[in-house]
């Protein structure tokens, strides 16, 4: 019963959570979309007109995903936050083999601890 209990406030968060990042995964990913739109809209034009609106249509692209650009800072910060952890986590030197004179350093680090 625990358990069943555990996962269904698990899943109520997931939906929350999913509730509240879906608008803005979908305004970052449209303005993407404007922008690689009005990109392809550029290379393709061959009067100056129409690479002025396509400018303008990229500018627009990048307003609209400036806009969702915190969803980036949730993906990026874990990632980074692993990448610390992970370095911070072997930051202590390898004994390589048991005679303590071989490793001094790690053997002192042990004794200061």
């Amino acid at each position: 019963m625990k358990k069943l209990l555990k996962y269904t406030v698990i899943g109520f968060g997931l939906l929350i959570l999913a509730g509240i990042l879906a608008p803005m995964i979908a305004g970052f990913l449209v303005g993407a979309a404007i922008v690689l739109g009005g990109f392809w809209l550029y290379e393709r034009s061959e009067s100056s007109v129409m690479k002025l609106i396509s400018i303008i249509v990229m500018v627009s692209g990048v307003m609209a995903a400036i806009g969702s650009a915190p969803i980036l800072l949730l993906v990026i910060a874990p990632a980074v936050g692993y990448v610390v952890y992970k370095l911070w986590k072997n930051d202590e030197p390898k004994m390589v083999t048991d005679n303590p004179f071989d490793n001094f350093e790690a053997e002192w680090n042990k004794l200061s601890k």
